[in-house]
């Protein structure tokens, strides 16, 4: 008997994907995919990338939700960044992992992903980062595993700088 590969692939949300059955532990992030996701990517304000394995293309295994997000000078210089006008960076404003397939490394599929489209949205109009408000202390240690940075005098907000994206995508 032959062993069957998963085979993942990350897509944009649409109405194929099983929205109802996902849940990953936190109401909130619950109640974004299911109720707002869709209405928020169609106004252009979000877009939402889901983890799929191909052999079940509509059952969602993780999601995450990209936005961009000003860099105003108050956050300029906690991140050493002097600049004479507000700046651009990418949010990563949700995430989440069926509860079914946690601890399992599929968040690392989500997170680089999400790496690889700042490296494309700066190609094309340069952005300073990848930033996140992490919810907890071991979400910060968990982030920082990936090269995230914890910005001081901030609550748990974190970012990625354009620097270490571009070693990270150019590199591998």
């Amino acid at each position: 008997m032959k062993a069957k590969l998963k085979m993942f692939q990350i897509t944009p949300l649409n109405k194929q994907h099983n929205r109802n059955q996902f849940d990953c532990g936190y109401s909130e992030i619950n109640t974004y995919l299911k109720q707002q996701a869709n209405q928020s990517a169609k106004k252009s304000y979000t877009k939402t990338h889901v983890l799929v394995d191909d052999s079940t293309p509509d059952q969602i295994i993780g999601f995450y939700t990209l936005s961009s997000c000003f860099i105003k000078s108050e956050l300029q210089e906690l991140i050493n960044i002097n600049a004479p006008y507000d700046l651009c960076g990418i949010n990563l404003a949700r995430m989440g992992i069926d509860k079914k397939h946690q601890h399992q490394s599929n968040a690392q599929y989500l997170i680089i992903d999400a790496v690889e489209k700042t490296y494309q949205v700066n190609k094309k109009m340069g952005v300073q980062g990848l930033f996140l408000d992490a919810k907890n202390d071991s979400l910060v240690k968990y982030y920082e595993k990936y090269g995230f940075e914890c910005i001081e005098n901030t609550d748990r907000k974190m970012w990625l700088p354009i620097g270490v994206i571009l070693e990270l995508v150019e590199t591998t």
